[in-house]
């Protein structure tokens, strides 16, 4: 019995072969997010069935907790990918409320020893020939009115392509490739509860990014409104002119926290990090600072040594005070009178536990400024609060964005 791993699949003009992770169209490869690629595996294998959506997660996120999004995420860039529902056509079904089901005909062959992938035997010794030429009075041996000279040939074009791809994957991140600006998408959160620390965090790495030398972020109130949406990050990036685009989910369990961090390059559509942090909730701030170090790294290459320093200081030391000015950040975001009010109780909840925390002062400018704005508070009593906070923030840490954005409006 031949293993799995051997088999290439042939649908339309695709070939899928699993065991190299490559998807050919017409000889050329095509680009998939690591977790779209798996999805297409496992339902190509099982072509013609209904393959639920716990199955899914169960084959492609084993032993994770995963928001139901990210699959509707992952099978909408698959389809953008395959073209599925050009001129009418199916090849991914959705079935209502239970799954998903591969619906275009589908084609096993031997990856290894299947003629239609390898060069045709010449005649052997006796005369005879050792595998029979493939002509066009042999359907079953055709797929998809492809010969099988044009298969060889689309093999070969394969094995270049995984080649050049391997010795790319090869190459430590961030050496070959660098990006110039991102976005963040909203963190997704596992229960309502759970919504602040998904908001702050990621307004939290915003503002972390932003002090990258050579890298534009775009602004926090621009991604917001992909909050709540199925959108593919190569959508994100292409809306937001970024080259690269950051997603995120979190899930807490009574202390336990579990981060997982997405970079995507927008253009190719293709998984740049992957990485899923596993912390207690005591450790937040320094889990934090290691998301955007390793972010920073895989956007702009190895570090220089004052940027290190800088990633490598957690905004506070208190993971009191940081949840707390996690709340307030989410409670900003609202941008509503009561929740600008609630921000600035929490970002004062924050300074009074580490009179040192820098970022919560900046968090009160910013609370401030938005009450004058808004005209929720006379603009006269707002914003020399706002200045006032801003300047105690600077004078904690000179470089903080934040503060110098409050000051400057």
């Amino acid at each position: 019995m031949r293993a799995l791993q051997s088999l290439a699949f042939a649908f339309g003009d695709f070939l899928l072969i699993p065991e190299e992770r490559l998807l050919l169209r017409g000889g050329e490869p095509v680009a998939l997010t690591a977790k779209a690629f798996d999805l297409l595996v496992v339902l190509v294998r099982r072509a013609g069935h209904l393959v639920t959506k716990d199955e899914l997660f169960d084959e492609v996120w084993p032993g994770t907790f995963v928001q139901e999004t990210n699959l509707t995420v992952n099978i909408s860039a698959l389809r953008k990918a395959l073209d599925d529902g050009r001129d009418g056509s199916r090849i991914i079904q959705t079935v209502p409320g239970r799954g998903y089901r591969f619906v275009a005909p589908v084609v096993v062959r031997d990856a290894v020893g299947d003629p239609l992938l390898r060069p045709e035997r010449g005649p052997t010794a006796d005369g005879a020939s050792a595998v029979q030429p493939v002509t066009q009075e042999t359907p079953a041996r055709r797929v998809a009115g492809v010969s099988g000279l044009a298969w060889v040939l689309l093999a070969a074009v394969g094995c270049v392509a995984l080649v050049a791809m391997a010795l790319w994957r090869a190459q430590p991140a961030g050496q070959n490739v660098t990006f110039a600006s991102v976005a963040v998408l909203p963190f997704l959160s596992d229960s309502p509860a759970s919504n602040y620390l998904a908001d702050g965090l990621s307004e939290a790495t915003v503002n972390g990014l932003v002090q990258m030398e050579g890298l534009r972020v775009a602004p926090r109130a621009s991604a917001l409104r992909y909050k709540g949406t199925a959108v593919s990050p190569k959508q994100a990036g292409r809306e937001l002119d970024v080259a690269a685009v950051v997603t995120a989910s979190v899930t807490q369990r009574d202390r336990s926290l579990r981060i997982q961090i997405d970079l995507v390059d927008a253009a190719r559509d293709a998984q740049i990090l992957g990485t899923v942090y596993r912390s207690d909730a005591s450790e937040l701030p320094h889990l934090q600072t290691k998301i955007l170090q390793d972010l920073a790294q895989a956007l702009k290459g190895p570090l220089s040594e004052p940027q290190q320093r800088r990633l490598s200081q957690p905004a506070t030391g208190s993971a009191e005070a940081y949840r707390a000015y996690l709340q307030a950040r989410f409670e900003w975001s609202q941008r509503s009178e009561d929740g600008l009010k609630r921000a600035i109780e929490r970002f004062r909840e924050a300074v009074a536990i580490d009179p040192t925390f820098a970022a919560a002062y900046a968090g009160l400018a910013d609370a401030y400024s938005a009450l004058g704005y808004l005209s929720y508070l006379a603009p006269a009593d707002a914003f020399p609060e706002a200045r006032r906070h801003a300047t105690s923030a600077l004078e904690l840490d000179p470089s903080l964005a934040d503060a110098h954005a409050s000051l400057g409006s």
